[in-house]
């Protein structure tokens, strides 16, 4: 039986790539939102911030594409897959640098 994670294709690749570090995301998002509550409730009643930026946890969710393309390429020889999760890696680092570079121009205003 083929597993449905068996293809060698770059969109398929792209769809892994926006996916995963999507679900991640949110699933990290109300983490450290339910531990800031839990552990300092005066923070998020008081001032909505959370212990962890939410752009440092979007880092966070780009890294664990790392990981997948890492197995596409070297496990399973999927080299097409592994090219469209570093496209779209490369983009959401991209996207995490324009993030950065905002917040540090508006701290600097």
């Amino acid at each position: 039986m083929k597993n449905i994670f068996d293809r060698n294709s770059v969109w398929f690749g792209i769809l892994i790539g926006l996916l995963l570090p999507s679900i991640l995301f949110f699933i990290l998002k109300k983490l450290v939102y339910y531990i800031t509550l839990w552990t300092e409730p005066v923070l998020i009643q008081a001032y909505q911030k959370t212990f962890i930026s939410d752009a440092s946890v979007f880092l966070i969710a780009i890294f664990f594409n790392i990981i997948f393309f890492r197995k596409y390429l070297k496990n399973n020889d999927y080299e097409l897959t592994g090219r469209g999760i570093l496209v779209i890696t490369t983009l959401l680092t991209f996207v995490f640098i324009a993030i950065k570079m905002n917040m540090l121009t508006q701290i600097i205003k």
